[in-house]
C-alpha cells in the first residue's frame, strides 16, 4: 500500500519533531533566598557561550520552584531578579549566575539558586531654593552602575520644599561606585566641596557593619 504525500509529510514531521526533542535538554531547580523569605521574582536562563542567544525567563511559584525545557545543549547562566529588589541578581552583580551545562537528552535537577539580601543606598538632595526641575534647566542623574555595566537608577522617594530623597538598591560586600551627573547645576557634597561635570564616589555596604549612613548633596544654584 502506497503512503499518501501528506501522511508522508506526517510521519516526517513527527519523527524530525521528536528527534529534535531527543537532543534537548531539561534544566530545573529551586529559587531560595539566604534569608528563607518567599519573593516575587523572574529567573532567567542565558546561554554561557552565545551572547546572541536571547534568554530564557520563567517566573516561579511562592514555592519557588523552576523548570526550562526543551534546552538547547550547552553551557549556561540560571540569572533571577527580584521585581522590588529586595535581593541581588547575582548576574548582574557577581559578573555570572549559577552555571549548568547540559548535554542531548539530558535532565539537570537540583539547580537551586540562592539570591543575596540587597542593601539601600539612601540619597538626600538639599534643594531649598528648588532649582532641581527635572529638566535641561536643572536635574541631576543619579545612581550606581553595576559590574557588568547596568546603570541603575537612583529612584526618588519623597520631595519637599527643602530637598529631595532618593535611594537604590545595592549589593552588601561589594565595592561600587555611586555616579552623580549635575545638569544645569551647582552641586556640592556634605563637606562642602563642588561636585564636577561627573563624580564616581566609592561605596561599600557591609553586611556585618553599621548601617550606612548614606549620602547627602546640596544644590546650590544654577550653572
Amino acid at each position: 500500500m502506497l503512503m499518501s504525500r501528506t501522511s508522508f509529510h506526517l510521519v516526517f514531521f513527527c519523527l524530525l519533531g521528536s528527534s529534535l526533542f531527543a537532543q534537548s535538554a531539561n534544566i530545573s531547580g529551586t529559587l531560595k533566598t539566604e534569608d528563607g523569605k518567599q519573593v516575587a521574582a523572574t529567573v532567567r536562563l542565558r546561554s554561557a557561550s552565545d551572547p546572541r542567544m536571547l534568554p530564557l525567563s520563567v517566573t516561579p511559584p511562592p514555592s519557588g520552584a523552576f523548570a526550562f525545557n526543551g534546552v538547547p545543549p550547552g553551557s549556561y547562566e540560571i540569572c533571577a531578579s527580584v521585581a522590588a529588589e529586595t535581593h541581588t541578581d547575582p548576574c548582574m552583580w557577581n559578573g555570572s549566575g549559577l552555571p549548568v551545562t547540559v548535554k542531548a537528552g539530558q535532565a539537570v535537577t537540583g539547580a537551586d539558586l540562592t539570591l543575596k539580601k540587597s542593601s539601600t543606598l539612601k540619597v538626600h538632595i538639599n534643594d531649598p531654593g528648588q532649582f532641581v526641575k527635572d529638566t535641561p534647566q536643572g536635574a541631576l542623574l543619579m545612581g550606581v552602575v553595576a559590574p557588568n555595566g547596568q546603570f541603575r537608577p537612583a529612584i526618588r522617594t519623597n520631595s519637599s520644599g527643602n530637598g529631595r530623597d532618593y535611594q537604590v538598591q545595592v549589593p552588601f560586600d561589594t565595592p561600587f561606585y555611586f555616579n552623580i551627573v549635575p545638569i544645569g547645576l551647582n552641586v556640592a557634597d556634605s563637606n562642602n566641596n563642588p561636585i564636577q561635570d561627573r563624580q564616581a564616589i566609592p561605596q561599600l555596604h557591609q553586611s556585618n557593619g553599621p548601617t550606612p549612613t548614606g549620602l547627602t548633596f546640596t544644590v546650590n544654584g544654577k550653572k
